[in-house]
């Protein structure tokens, strides 16, 4: 979890936000879809999960608005992060 903390570039406030805020919508009993993205290792094809997954990320990041509150280029420590939304999004 560390790596990705650091990799993300976001304060500790911004990643606990982020962590929360992606498991609700994730783990959201009206979306069951999404829910099966996560926490099924081994018991379906690994490739269409991460398909299905990086589909639910990229909804979160931009129908939610996540992408812009985190890496926004209004959002702390922007001027010095490699990665910018919405120019990196797919990153």
């Amino acid at each position: 979890m560390s790596k990705l903390f650091t990799s993300l570039e976001l304060s500790p406030e911004q990643f606990l936000h982020l962590q929360a805020a992606a498991k609700v919508y994730m783990l959201d009993p009206n979306y069951p879809e999404r829910r099966d993205c996560v926490g099924n290792r081994g018991r379906t094809d690994t490739d269409m999960v991460k398909l299905k997954l990086f589909g639910c990320v990229k909804s979160f990041l931009e129908d939610e608005g996540w992408g812009e509150r985190c890496f926004g280029s209004n959002t702390e420590g922007a001027e010095s992060r490699k990665l910018r939304w919405p120019q990196m999004k797919n990153k």
